[in-house]
């Protein structure tokens, strides 16, 4: 089955220090209520930014149909959730058979007739399943991964509407002491068996036997286990299938309630524009602080507070200053992790906004404890060192009030070193501090700018 999520595994957000620096979990708490497997799924997803901007395109416009087909796809999300539970039901019931080798007789006959039955209703089971979907599919298609998505569902429904009419039934209907050779016939139609191979048949006389020293009762019993294993297989592919297609579209789903909770309380939303050059958008907000307050008002059903927007121009790398509580880390959020929703594909906050493709995320936050027989300062800088190992062209580098267990200048020192040596390998960072004598190292680069906040919260250009 297509995928609809187009992952580039090389293409990661840096987990050198096995914590979500960004909160990326918070702004999936806060967007939807998902149980705990989901919002792992979609973390993981987002943890995966796409690099290629043909399949970020691809997968706009996927997000896209789905926002604009919400009650569709709301009740093709909640069908192809059902695989999961069918799954534990086979499994349970498969277990309950047991080893049927230590059966002899009619007793064996009747109890593999039995499992084939129930694989035959399990196999009913997706295919009731599969309808309910395939007359959901009124959607208004723009994106041709979806259209193909949905023509293969068709297909593999048409060929399930097919076996379920002309071979479970007939299974299921004819007696458990009788032979019926149109079973057989019709399994060698569609899976291009050779019956005489399965059941010593005459292929053109169905009720003939070719093999004298067999009974038929062997005969019937040889056909019953090679149908089982038949459906057994076929029924454990679909399962797996769309099982995975399920966990996908977990994704979409925290995509379209990102949306909703952008649209319902009338904050600005886009896809934005991707190509070389720095950012630029207008009323650009924290994508966590606008989650956090989404689901605030939903909960408490008050209005939603209004949230803070920044317009940001020619932005490359950047050293933001500011006293306590003045907004520093939410103009930093409303840059990266926006930027970094954005590649996922996803709508962000924002007008007219632009955005350069990275190809890797590296956090580097303060706050790491004493580890073994290192200081706060030893071990930030051992951090550092290895999440530099991942830097390249084209990385963004974000960094938070680091080395404060450390003399200012020596700070200072140790940053200016670092930050200039990612200028050198053509990184980008953006940087949070409080160390006031930085911003002058870098006055000479036309590249890095000094961003200042106020305790209105307000930003401007230092010059």
């Amino acid at each position: 089955m297509k995928s609809l999520l187009f992952l580039e595994d090389e293409s990661k957000i840096a987990k050198v220090f096995e914590i979500d620096e960004l909160k990326i979990k918070d702004v999936i708490l806060g967007v939807s209520y998902m149980d705990t497997e989901a919002r792992e799924y979609v973390y993981n997803v987002l943890c995966k930014p796409l690099k290629d901007l043909e399949l970020i395109k691809r997968r706009q416009m996927l997000v896209k149909d789905f926002c604009e087909n919400q009650i569709p796809f709301d009740k093709m999300y909640r069908a192809f959730k059902n695989f999961v539970q069918l799954r534990r039901d086979i499994t349970e019931k498969r277990r309950r058979f047991g080893n049927l080798t230590r059966e002899h007789g009619s007793e064996l006959f009747n109890r593999k007739i039995d499992r084939v039955k129930n694989e035959i209703n399990y196999f009913n089971g997706i295919y009731e399943s599969m309808n309910e979907i395939e007359k959901l599919f009124t959607f208004n298609i723009t994106s041709p991964d979806l259209q193909e998505f949905i023509d293969e569902i068709k297909t593999v429904n048409v060929y399930m509407r097919k076996f379920v009419n002309e071979i479970g039934k007939d299974l299921v209907d004819c007696p458990t002491e009788e032979f019926n050779p149109k079973v057989f016939v019709e399994i060698d139609h569609i899976y291009d068996i050779s019956v005489s191979e399965i059941c010593g048949m005459n292929k053109e006389d169905a009720a003939g036997f070719k093999a004298a020293d067999s009974s038929a009762g062997d005969l019937v019993t040889i056909g019953i286990d090679r149908m089982y294993r038949k459906i057994y297989n076929i029924n454990n592919y679909l399962t797996t299938t769309y099982i995975d297609v399920a966990k996908e579209l977990q994704f979409y789903n925290f995509a379209i309630e990102l949306y909703k909770g952008f649209t319902t309380f009338n904050i600005d939303c886009t896809f934005p524009e991707f190509g070389d050059g720095p950012i630029s958008g207008r009323r650009m907000h924290d994508p966590l602080l606008a989650a956090n307050l989404i689901r605030q008002s939903i909960d408490m059903q008050i209005e939603v507070i209004k949230i803070t927007h920044n317009d940001v121009s020619d932005l490359s790398s950047c050293i933001i200053t500011g006293e306590n509580n003045t907004g520093r880390s939410t103009f930093q959020r409303s840059i990266v992790l926006t930027n970094l929703l954005a590649q996922c594909g996803l709508h962000v906050p924002g007008v007219q906004v632009h955005f350069p493709i990275y190809e890797s995320y590296l956090f580097c936050f303060a706050g790491w404890e004493k580890e073994d027989s290192f200081g706060r300062f030893e071990n930030e800088v051992i951090k550092i060192t290895e999440a530099f190992k991942y830097a390249g062209k084209n990385s963004l580098v974000i960094t938070k009030e680091l080395f404060q267990s450390t003399s200012y200048d020596e700070a200072t020192e140790s940053l200016d070193t670092i930050f200039k040596a990612l200028l050198i390998e053509n990184c980008t960072f953006i940087c949070v501090t409080d160390l006031l004598k930085l911003p002058e190292r870098f006055k000479g680069y036309e590249q890095v700018k000094h961003i200042v906040l106020d305790k209105e919260h307000k930003i401007s250009v230092a010059e």
